[in-house]
């Protein structure tokens, strides 16, 4: 199954790095990088390659990252394929496989999480996502500073309850988030804590 993991800088180390790079071992259709520096300015990548991500996360100047390590369910292991898509402002990334018959008239069944957004914003697409079993989602609205974490009834997503999430448990990041989950979250302390230090 594909993965999701979103740390703050301070957060990211040895841990997080080697779990990616498991990750990439088992899901290597594609990976998808959402960067927020700590002025709040928001940085997709979409790669094929995981050296891209490394030396993206290992050199680039961030406040925190969403990454998704994708492994296809459907649409190819093409890049236009890769998670982290953007509706209305809303960037999101999906790990586990939507159930509603509407996903497959998109190329990737996750890309029906983009119409719920322009049907009604964050509160719809979390409405939407409740009624599936197997759907843990991250919605990043950059321009309001702030990110949504939603998690289904199926499938593992762990925490360490200070804004960090994975689908794998990671170092401090082990606390298991109980089902039907939904939490919002503000990146201006973050990013105004990290700017500091940049």
């Amino acid at each position: 199954m594909c993965t999701i993991i979103t740390v703050s800088r301070d957060a990211y180390n040895v841990e997080v790095e080697s779990q990616i790079w498991q990750d990439a071992r088992v899901n290597s259709d594609g990976w998808s990088l959402l960067l927020i520096d700590a002025s709040g300015v928001a940085t997709v990548m979409k790669t094929m390659s995981l050296d891209h991500v490394y030396a993206v996360l290992d050199y680039g100047m961030w406040a925190r990252m969403f990454l998704h390590a994708r492994m296809a369910t459907q649409g190819g292991p093409v890049l236009e394929n890769c998670h982290g898509w953007s509706q209305d402002g809303v960037f999101y990334m999906h790990n586990g496989i939507l159930q509603n018959p509407e996903a497959w008239n998109y190329e990737v069944d996750s890309q029906l999480i983009g119409q719920w957004l322009d049907e009604g914003g964050v509160p719809n697409a979390v409405d939407e996502l409740a009624r599936e079993p197997y759907a843990n989602v991250f919605l990043v609205d950059s321009l309001m500073h702030n990110y949504t974490v939603a998690r289904s009834s199926i499938g593992s997503l762990y925490t360490d309850d200070n804004g960090n999430y994975s689908s794998n448990e990671v170092g401090d990041i082990c606390l298991p988030v109980p089902e039907g989950f939904v939490q919002f979250h503000s990146l201006r302390n973050e990013q105004r804590r990290l700017g500091e230090v940049v």
